[in-house]
């Protein structure tokens, strides 16, 4: 790729504008004074704020750029577009995402987070830490805080937090100062096509880092990074033999707190207001980053118990004593297992009820026997069709692969359209027992939580 001057570009067009990770370089081109336009399938909440803030978005597949467009940015969710033919003949590059947010990241000090699980919520930790903190960075994150209801923020300092994507190797395009990595586990396969090619794309990501800066690895991971390295590696976790420890955790209110112990010296009484273990290691290395660059720990042990959250992280849409229903976007079979042990602890005693939606035919082909196992440990699961995305169909791969191997006679299969309907129906025909349903998976699942809990709501006492 010919590096692109972003001083000399005056108007940019987006393939895929509505997507997460490009509406947050939309906005932020925006900010920069350039014009921007572009395409989405179809019109979302996303799409209309970037439409309120003056991004004229279009659904019209024929759309082409308008006159003047300088750059193009698409998405890899969108493989074929009038645009990308009107810029060959035209003559206007076109970018992909991760090349466009590499080249800004050479125009800051760039801290990524990286990571199969986790990268979303610690990247939206990290931005809330240094924002609450002063440090006013730049930052992209891959999914929208609540209370902000944003995901993105327009700083003025020379920070800027990414999250890093693994996925088609995006995040080797970054230029980071310092990094998290959170966890290296098996995704993306039809990409990498093995474990050991995952770990090599982290490697690379890893090799990224100059001798001057920072990673900070979780425990498990570092073993994976041997010798890959020339910045200095500091490990974090819960083990006794880490660089940087969560002591004492324990599970309170809707939350976790624990004791910092590390190389940024002593704090006590850090509390995060989401549940779960996995959710203290996301603290835990925010927080230790933070502190790495000097930021105080006494304004982000405050910062930290006033998270708002991430939409579809973990997020509480109803509680009463009969019932609550949590939303989360939880589409790996180590995410699921998380997002139950965090209900358990949460809501101890309680039947936990899974609504989930596969997400990708090769995830699903790859992980079927992952996600059957994972989802046995919930009392009832509603099982949805897969969500293709970005994907053509497989011969032979749809969500019954798992649902043959969940051994429950409470799995029931279910359509979006029917979940609002067919889960409470289901539910009331049960033992009365406070219930907490879990909605999870990263398609369009989301859709349904809304209705869902009005209509949980309007159960009454399980």
């Amino acid at each position: 790729m010919t590096p692109i001057d972003l001083a000399a570009v005056r108007q940019v067009f987006f393939v895929g504008i509505g997507g997460i990770g490009m509406s947050g370089l939309a906005r932020h081109l925006a900010q920069l004074g350039i014009a921007v336009s572009g395409y989405d399938r179809t019109a979302t909440e996303l799409t209309e704020q970037l439409s309120a803030e003056g991004i004229v978005v279009s659904t019209d597949i024929d759309q082409l750029p308008p006159p003047g467009t300088d750059l193009v940015v698409r998405t890899p969710a969108v493989h074929q577009h009038p645009a990308y033919g009107w810029a060959a003949t035209a003559g206007v590059p076109v970018l992909k995402r991760a090349e466009l947010l590499g080249a800004l990241s050479r125009k800051y000090r760039t801290l990524a987070v990286a990571g199969t699980h986790g990268k979303t919520t610690t990247s939206a930790l990290l931005s809330h830490l240094l924002r609450y903190a002063g440090a006013d960075p730049t930052a992209f994150v891959g999914g929208v805080l609540n209370r902000y209801a944003t995901n993105y923020f327009s700083g003025q300092s020379d920070l800027l937090v990414v999250e890093a994507d693994e996925f088609d190797r995006s995040f080797w395009q970054l230029a980071p100062e310092r990094a998290i990595i959170t966890s290296v586990a098996p995704d993306h396969l039809d990409i990498y096509g093995s474990a050991e090619t995952v770990r090599e794309g982290y490697r690379g990501f890893a090799q990224r880092l100059p001798p001057t800066g920072l990673l900070l690895a979780h425990e498990a991971v570092s073993t994976a990074l041997a010798g890959a390295v020339t910045a200095p590696v500091h490990t974090y976790g819960l083990g006794e033999n880490v660089d940087n420890r969560a002591l004492n955790l324990r599970h309170e209110r809707l939350g976790v707190c624990f004791d910092y112990r590390g190389q940024w010296g002593e704090t006590p009484g850090l509390y995060l207001p989401m549940p779960g273990a996995h959710n203290a290691l996301n603290a835990l290395a925010a927080f230790t980053l933070a502190r790495s660059i000097g930021l105080p720990a006494d304004v982000l042990r405050a910062a930290l118990a006033d998270f708002p959250g991430v939409d579809r992280r973990y997020t509480v849409h109803l509680q009463t004593d009969s019932w609550a229903l949590i939303d989360d976007y939880a589409h790996h079979p180590d995410e699921i297992e998380a997002a139950l042990a965090a209900t358990r602890n949460y809501l101890p005693g309680w039947r936990l009820v899974v609504v989930f939606q596969p997400h990708l035919y090769t995830r699903t082909r790859d992980f079927a026997d992952g996600f059957a196992a994972s989802l046995r440990a919930a009392d009832v699961v509603f099982l949805l069709d897969i969500y293709p995305a970005r994907e053509e169909p497989i011969v032979g791969i749809t969500s019954d692969i798992i649902f043959q191997q969940i051994h429950s006679s409470q799995k029931h299969t279910v359509t979006l359209d029917k979940v609002p309907t067919v889960v409470p129906s289901a539910l009331s025909a049960l033992p009365p027992h406070p219930t907490a349903v879990l909605v999870l998976g990263a398609g369009d699942i989301a859709t349904a939580v809304r209705p869902l809990a009005d209509a949980l709501r309007n159960l009454g006492q399980p």
